[in-house]
């Protein structure tokens, strides 16, 4: 047996002896021979046998012991270390061998035949055998018929590339089951580099791949959706931009037409106002002879003259909505006499509707007897378009009206907010309550400047 065929060790241990069987050998030799040159030319006519003899037997005697002594302790320390080395070898194959046969994985150890030689515990989970049941059977044994043709398609794999590292497949189980498993096989070989087997180690995978089945077909279910969502997305972006379309062409007509509207308007205010001026004049004329007219016409004529001028000014407010629209104009605010217009729509109202008496009157903030009409002590002015505002009182006459008895009272209250105290009308009647206010307008004392109006002030009217 040559140092090749030994382990390490043993190589080591048998070279040392080795060079020891000739090393000791010479070693003597070379002693005797000094000795003998020595004894023959210096000591062989100084000394007496005796003193020679005692010599010889120093020198070989202990020379030779010497050399014994020294060579058997290098023996024993080559020995001592092989022994702590061949421990500390078994120490770490039990470890390997705790490992392999406790490892949650099912490792197995195949002859060069695919016989079981080994068998872990993994492995008897995964299949559900015991060693002494399933050592010294093929390997085939776990394939599925459907994966015959696998088994020597790997071994070709692991004679050409010697190892076959994440191969993903499924084995057969005892009871009948088929799980996923990751399969690595490895090619075993022997100090002389001969191939003795190979190993499988197996670990389940069956819970991984469902779930990664699972993960597979929400993301095709996910990119479905997204796809759907995709699809209706465009199609609502392709129905929101026709929306868009078609209002822009509604808004572009109702442009055209608000800008026709506006010119009919235009022009139907224009031509409205030439026939008014003539009417307009044609009064004034006759209003200007005062010998010709008695006291009734004359209260007639200039009673159509007041109506003349409120159309007139309904037309220029037609117009002024058009210009409005038209952003040409503004509303102007303006500081007037509230009672005076009331005063002066209160007597247009009573001759259009003879059917109600109108009567207005204003409330101070003293405590004063009220008295019917306008000769109170109230002096506020309103502060908003004069115009707009006889519009709005105008509009909501015909409803008090309306609502009045037949040869009823309409009144007419005026008062500043806050103010209001009591109420009372000419037959001595009175309320401690007063009724709400149908509008209010902002409004100014005959003292303050238009720029201080305070808009918590205001001028409310009332008709009830």
């Amino acid at each position: 047996m040559t140092n090749q065929d030994r382990r390490p060790d043993e190589a080591r241990l048998d070279q040392t002896l080795r060079r020891l069987q000739y090393i000791l050998p010479l070693g003597i030799v070379a002693a005797v021979s000094v000795y003998a040159f020595v004894s023959m030319f210096f000591l062989q006519t100084r000394l007496d046998a005796w003193a020679r003899l005692g010599i010889e037997i120093l020198i070989f005697g202990g020379l030779g012991a010497g050399i014994a002594w020294f060579a058997l302790r290098r023996v024993r320390q080559d020995l001592a270390a092989q022994r702590e080395r061949d421990r500390a070898a078994r120490v770490q194959e039990h470890i390997l061998a705790a490992i392999t046969a406790n490892s949650g994985d099912a490792i197995i150890l195949l002859d060069n035949d695919n016989k079981i030689q080994s068998w872990n515990r993994g492995a008897e989970l995964l299949f559900g055998y015991h060693a002494a049941e399933i050592v010294g059977k093929d390997f085939e044994t776990f394939v599925p018929p459907d994966l015959q043709d696998e088994l020597s398609y790997l071994d070709r794999q692991l004679q050409e590339q010697g190892v076959v590292r994440g191969w993903i497949t499924r084995r057969l189980t005892r009871d009948g089951n088929q799980p996923t498993v990751d399969l690595t096989r490895t090619l075993l070989r022997d100090d002389q580099g001969q191939v003795i087997g190979s190993s499988a180690i197996l670990r389940d995978i069956t819970e991984r791949e469902a779930n990664a089945r699972r993960v597979r077909e929400l993301n095709r279910q996910l990119e479905t959706q997204v796809a759907q969502r995709t699809r209706e997305l465009a199609e609502s972006n392709k129905e929101l931009r026709k929306r868009q379309r078609e209002l822009e062409d509604a808004n572009a007509e109702l442009q055209e037409l608000d800008t026709l509207k506006s010119e009919f308007v235009s022009l139907v205010s224009h031509e409205l106002r030439a026939p008014l001026t003539n009417v307009s004049g044609s009064l004034e004329l006759l209003l200007a002879d005062t010998d010709s007219l008695t006291a009734h016409q004359r209260e007639l004529l200039t009673l159509a003259n007041d109506q003349l001028a409120r159309l007139a000014r309904l037309v220029r407010g037609i117009l002024n909505v058009s210009r409005i629209e038209a952003g040409q104009t503004l509303l102007q605010m303006q500081a007037f006499d509230i009672t005076a217009l009331v005063e002066r729509m209160c007597s247009q109202w009573q001759f259009c509707d003879p059917d109600h008496t109108y009567r207005a009157f204003a409330c101070a903030p003293k405590r004063a007897k009220m008295k019917c009409g306008l000769r109170s002590t109230t002096t506020a002015k309103a502060l908003t378009p004069k115009t707009c505002s006889a519009s709005l009182i105008n509009s909501i006459a015909p409803n008090a009206a309306t609502r009045a008895k037949r040869m009823g009272m309409v009144w007419v209250c005026i008062s500043r907010l806050n103010w209001w105290k009591r109420w009372a009308d000419d037959s001595g009647r009175k309320a401690n309550k007063a009724p709400r206010p149908l509008f209010t307008l902002p409004c100014r004392s005959r003292v303050t400047p238009l720029s201080q109006v305070q808009a918590a002030r205001r001028i409310r009217v009332k008709f009830f």
